[in-house]
Parts: structure tokens; C-alpha cells; sequence
């Protein structure tokens, strides 16, 4: 037992947790029902966060390796027959914004990443990970491959995978999935993951809220709405999810994974989106795609 927990705290997770921290954040849908508002808002926020000193780069993503929680979702591929029920392809669901690779240290295979070009205006795109690419075109490459959610075209178009990205892991004890990631720009989440990585101690930074999202410093205006505060859950280092595993089993180290968040990341903010309302109930589900199932989280 003792050999197995060590072994999976050499385990590599496909990304690099030293100096980066995270936040989760959750907007109001009574505030943002539209995806244009939420990715506006969360690009705005990514930028702000990148000008402060001792910040790398940032992004926000809807699940970060190692939280306890994920998404999938079944997929169609261009070319293939629909599969039958029971055997239908699926994937891990990822959302991130334009530099969330590089924040996290996840290295580009192959293609590109995603950009700011890669907004509802534009064509949709994809991003899969190397054990999906190998899955499902054991044969060939699959840069320029199309693939879709179930669900009408209107609701479900053909997105074209622009890149392969390096296996990550969301458990340490268990295999590698399929994982495909969405621009958030053209699939905005309410509910989101901060995520930068910082050159200067990460502890200094997490001790200067203020600066990290005072509104007028980090936040401002965007697509001509005041951003005046966050709902923000809990700050801390991505490094602790990783490492912060003092206990006596590699089952525990696993059980821990779901919930070192909560009592890790202690320092949270009170800010509201409008102080003088009480604070917003949580968010119903966003509005998505027209879908005959959604398989529940994996934890």
C-alpha cells in the first residue's frame, strides 16, 4: 500500500502545478444569460488578472485536472456511422480560454490553440487530447477531423479539431480518457476555474486580493456593462491538489482529491455582484445544446 501511494506521487499528471494558482468563480445567470456576456466578461477578467505584476499568463477553464470534478459527453464523428446504444464515443468535456495550455504546461502536439479569433462569429473548433486523437483515428491524423455533440445542426454543428494537446490526468490511480476542450468563447460556462501562473512566490499574490480583483484594477467594463464584483468561492496554489498528500493510503490520496479544495484553499472573498441585494442562489444550468442525455460528473 505504502508502494502504491508513492508510486502515484511520482505519477506525471500532463501539466506543470508549480507556481500556479487557481480561483472559482461563479457568475449570476439572472446577470449573464447570454454566452456573448459571460465570454466577455471572463475575457476581460483574463487580461486584467495577466497585467498584474508577477502573472505569467492566466486563463479560466470549466474543470481543472486533480478538482474532483469533470464532464463528459457522448460525440458523433464525421464519416462514422452514429454508434449503437451502449457504445457511443465519449469524452471529457473541457472549456478554457485562449492561453490555458501554456498556464498549465500542457504541451501542444500538434496544430494550434485556441485564439481570440475563436469566438461565436467564427467557425467552431476543438482541441482533443492525444489518447482521443489515437482512439478514434488509430490511422491517420486527426487535424482536420470534424466532430459533434448529439442533437440537430443548428443546435450541435461540426466543430474541426485544430490541435492535439498531451494526455492530462484527473485521477492519479486511474487510466488517461478522452478528452476533447471548446473555446469558452463559443461554449460560455457561468461557473469557471481561474487559473495563472506566476513568476513571483504564488503565497504573495493570494495575499493581495484587492489587487487580484478590486473592479476597478482587475476587473472594469466590459461590452458596455460595469463588472463591479465577483462571486468568488475559494483561492489557492494548483501545486497543493498535487502534492498536499499526508496521508496514509493510496485510496485516501484519491478521496482527498475531491475535497482538498474546500479545506485547503482558505482564503475566500465576500464580493457580490450588487452589495446592496443578498447574495445570488446558485445558478441554474446554462443554457447548451440541445442534447438526448449528458453522462453525470465523474468524481
Amino acid at each position: 500500500m505504502v508502494r502504491s501511494f508513492l508510486a502515484l506521487l511520482k505519477t506525471n499528471p500532463g501539466f506543470n502545478p508549480e507556481g500556479v494558482l487557481t480561483m472559482n468563480i461563479n457568475l449570476p445567470f439572472a446577470k449573464y444569460k447570454e454566452e456573448v456576456q459571460r465570454a466577455a466578461f471572463y475575457s476581460e477578467l483574463v487580461q486584467r488578472v495577466k497585467s498584474l505584476p508577477g502573472v505569467q499568463s492566466a486563463a479560466v477553464v470549466n474543470y481543472i485536472p486533480l478538482g474532483g470534478s469533470n464532464s463528459s459527453d457522448g460525440f458523433l464523428i464525421e464519416g462514422v456511422p452514429e454508434p449503437p446504444p451502449g457504445e457511443e464515443n465519449l469524452g471529457r468535456y473541457r472549456v478554457c480560454t485562449p492561453d490555458y495550455f501554456r498556464t498549465m504546461g500542457i504541451s501542444l502536439l500538434k496544430g494550434r490553440g485556441f485564439t481570440e479569433q475563436d469566438d461565436s462569429r467564427s467557425k467552431p473548433v476543438i482541441i482533443v487530447n492525444e489518447t482521443l486523437a489515437q482512439r478514434y483515428w488509430p490511422n491517420g491524423d486527426a487535424l482536420g477531423k470534424r466532430m459533434r455533440f448529439y442533437g440537430p445542426l443548428d443546435k450541435a454543428p461540426w466543430m474541426e479539431i485544430v490541435g492535439i494537446v498531451q494526455d492530462v490526468k484527473h485521477e492519479l490511480n486511474q487510466p488517461v480518457t478522452p478528452d476533447y476542450y471548446l473555446p469558452h468563447a463559443q461554449d460560455s460556462w457561468t461557473a469557471m476555474v481561474l487559473v495563472a501562473r506566476t513568476s513571483a512566490e504564488p503565497a504573495s499574490i493570494s495575499r493581495r486580493p484587492s489587487a487580484l480583483l478590486n473592479p476597478a484594477s482587475a476587473i472594469g467594463e466590459s461590452g458596455g456593462q460595469k463588472l463591479t464584483a465577483l462571486p468568488v468561492a475559494a483561492l489557492g496554489t494548483l501545486l497543493v491538489l498535487f502534492t498536499n498528500c499526508s496521508v496514509p493510503s493510496a485510496d485516501a490520496l484519491v478521496e482527498r482529491q475531491t475535497t482538498i479544495a474546500s479545506r485547503t484553499f482558505a482564503w475566500c472573498s465576500v464580493l457580490k455582484t450588487d452589495s446592496a441585494k443578498p447574495p445570488q442562489a446558485p445558478a441554474p444550468p446554462r443554457p447548451a445544446r440541445i442534447r438526448p442525455w449528458r453522462l453525470p460528473a465523474c468524481n
